[in-house]
């Protein structure tokens, strides 16, 4: 279950120029999302949508369903049921249909790019339908970095793909290559079994272009790296919780936000390495969260510990008052400074006028009078510095009845004081405020 902004008295964090609003989570699956995936989801066009795979819990094999949502209109689309693999990439979402018919089985590699919002046929293969039932056959899909080849691989055979036409390109045979994945948009990296005695593997590189296989020095099947923001906005772990931080915010009341504490998170075991009886460390020296902020930083995704996945909404606006500017990187002078304290002094002048109105007619007792009266602001921040976040509110009396004071246009009631050399902003008992000098 979320819990947002119970930890935390705000919800938005500073970044240059803008305030950032964290909205409340949006439910996206009550299935469980694919369990084979480390992150069964990704970011495409820069955020404008979100793919993510569900299991399909009426299938005894491991199929999922895939879903396209948009934020900006939150419209939550499934493109397709029980798909055996899938790939995404920056820009569409590649996928295999299977269907049995008239003792024939199909399986149709598929492209949706959600701009578009069709689907586009790729690659078909149809071959008869065994009498026996055959060995289960393990599909894999993976696209090249620049989104140009698709390589569809599993325990009987490999294709590689040309995206835009559709064609499929030569490989070797097994016996000299097996492809693995993508080292680049023209290479693929791979293996290949040695002598008959050991059987050992062989990591090897294939130059698309040239045909070449060269040795490839020890490769290893490294898990997909975890996307890292570069942004202004990252998801971090402290004491069990998650956090959205900004990098950037220049007041530490505007660093962070309480999210929750039902996340999952990514545990990663060591691989082992090609040819060798060694075995790689993890990528990760700490388990990382199931989640990540869009590259727009429009919103974040995030998976909770039962597997189900949530939106949450990033709003940016200009910052409201100074503190939340300050937080956003502008510099002010000493006379913007004087500006908002007699400003926040107004503020406090007005509750406490209210306060005296509904205590009949008596002035808040000696103690913690910004709590007293902050049901009369609802703004912390009027107490306290806007560079520093310190209080800097002084109060003066110690529960006198208005009516006791003499002059109350001469009375103190409380000063502001940030440290100025030679000057405070008082509030006095009429409600004016005046900035004057330090006595």
């Amino acid at each position: 279950m979320f819990c947002f902004g119970q930890h935390d008295a705000s919800n938005i964090v500073a970044i240059p120029d803008w305030i950032v609003e964290v909205g409340l989570p949006i439910q996206l699956s009550v299935e469980p999302v694919d369990g084979s995936s480390e992150l069964p989801f990704r970011w495409l066009h820069s955020g404008r949508y979100l793919a993510y795979a569900t299991d399909a819990t009426n299938s005894s094999t491991r199929l999922v369903n895939l879903h396209v949502y948009h934020p900006r209109t939150n419209r939550n689309q499934k493109i397709t049921s029980n798909s055996s693999a899938y790939q995404f990439s920056d820009r569409s979402i590649y996928y295999i249909k299977e269907q049995e018919m008239e003792n024939e089985l199909t399986r149709v590699v598929v492209q949706y790019n959600p701009t578009v919002g069709r689907e586009r046929v790729l690659y078909t293969v149809r071959e008869p339908v065994p009498e026996e039932p055959p060995a289960p056959c393990s599909v894999r899909l993976e696209v090249s970095p620049k989104e140009r080849l698709l390589l569809m691989k599993s325990n009987r055979e490999s294709v590689l793909l040309d995206i835009q036409t559709g064609k499929p390109l030569p490989l070797p045979s097994p016996e000299v290559f097996i492809p693995t994945n993508f080292y680049d948009d023209q290479t693929l990296e791979g293996y290949r079994y040695g002598k008959a005695e050991d059987r050992r593997l062989e990591s090897l590189r294939l130059h698309l272009p040239s045909g070449e296989i060269i040795p490839a020095g020890g490769y290893s099947l490294r898990p997909t790296p975890v996307p890292q923001s570069k942004g202004n906005l990252e998801l971090r772990i402290e004491q069990g919780a998650l956090y959205l931080i900004s990098k950037t915010s220049s007041a530490d009341r505007h660093r962070r936000v309480f999210l929750t504490r039902d996340y999952s998170v990514l545990f990663r075991a060591p691989v082992m390495v090609m040819g060798t009886d060694e075995a790689v460390p993890p990528a990760l020296e700490e388990p990382l969260p199931r989640a990540e902020i869009a590259p727009d930083e429009s919103g974040m995704v995030i998976v909770s510990v039962h597997d189900q996945l949530y939106y949450v909404p990033l709003t940016k606006r200009q910052p409201a008052d100074m503190t939340e500017a300050i937080a956003c990187g502008e510099h002010p002078d000493e006379e913007m400074l004087r500006k908002q304290f007699l400003s926040n002094a107004k503020v406090i002048s007005l509750a406490l006028m209210m306060y005296v109105q509904d205590w009949e007619e008596h002035f808040p007792f000696a103690g913690d009078v910004p709590s007293m009266i902050m049901p009369y602001i609802k703004n912390e921040g009027v107490f306290r510095d806007p560079i520093t976040g310190q209080m800097v509110f002084r109060y003066l009396l110690n529960g006198e009845s208005f009516s006791e004071i003499e002059n109350p246009a001469l009375t103190q009631v409380g000063v502001l004081d940030w440290g100025h050399p030679t000057h405070v902003v008082a509030i006095y008992a009429d409600g004016h405020v005046k900035f004057v000098p330090r006595q």
